[in-house]
């Protein structure tokens, strides 16, 4: 990698940024210039939705069937067993990741399994969420755009803005959008061309920032 290296982090955003580029062990090695976080889950407890939503009968009954096959599935890893596959995207009633309407409709969109991607993952993950660890945006010592949908259920909006406030180098964008729709159509192109100018800029033309000072990897970092 070059001294100056473009990384674009999506969804995993400000985390991502964390785990890979200011843990201890790292300190001597290339840092990215930029940071681009597109409607990121930041905190695996901090969700779109309110608490009266998550409290709803729908919601709750997702919660408890998602956990339930979580748990099915990290007792067969503990017994050396192939894991339990639950769909990402699935219609309402199934036990997935995503039934809304809007997250099915994006994915099929961008090609879906058509494209070599498999419908299913392993739901352990959500028994072992990342969590945001307090001073982790401060660091950030390179240039963050961060892309917060207004609308997103699924990742906060108000928490990522939150986040982007207390980093030295910010640049936020709201969008009356759901979380989906930055993917496709005239949303995804305006974002596209948001960023692209972000990084000409910050990559073309700006100044390098210092290194930042090394950081404990957040909570389930790999």
């Amino acid at each position: 990698m070059s001294e100056r290296t473009e990384l674009s982090f999506d969804s995993g955003g400000v985390r991502c940024a964390a785990d890979l580029y200011l843990p201890a062990e790292a300190a001597a090695g290339p840092v990215p210039c930029v940071v681009i976080a597109q409607v990121p889950m930041i905190d695996g407890l901090r969700r779109g939705r309110t608490l009266r939503r998550r409290l709803s009968p729908e919601v709750t009954a997702r919660t408890l069937g998602f956990t339930a096959a979580a748990v099915r599935d990290l007792l067969r890893a503990r017994r050396g067993e192939p894991p339990y596959y639950v769909p990402v995207v699935a219609p309402p009633g199934r036990v997935a990741v995503f039934t809304e309407p809007d997250a099915r409709a994006a994915f099929e969109a961008l090609g879906g399994e058509a494209c070599g991607w498999r419908n299913q993952l392993a739901p352990r993950f959500v028994l072992d969420l990342p969590r945001y660890v307090r001073g982790t945006a401060e660091r950030l010592a390179m240039p963050l755009l961060m892309i917060v949908a207004d609308r997103d259920l699924q990742a906060s909006p108000r928490f990522a803005a939150a986040v982007a406030a207390r980093a030295p180098y910010a640049d936020l964008r709201h969008y009356p959008l759901g979380h989906f729709d930055v993917y496709t159509g005239t949303p995804f192109e305006q974002i596209s061309a948001v960023q692209a100018a972000f990084l000409r800029t910050h990559l073309l033309t700006g100044t390098p920032r210092p290194a930042p000072e090394p950081l404990t990897p957040m909570p389930g970092a790999a």
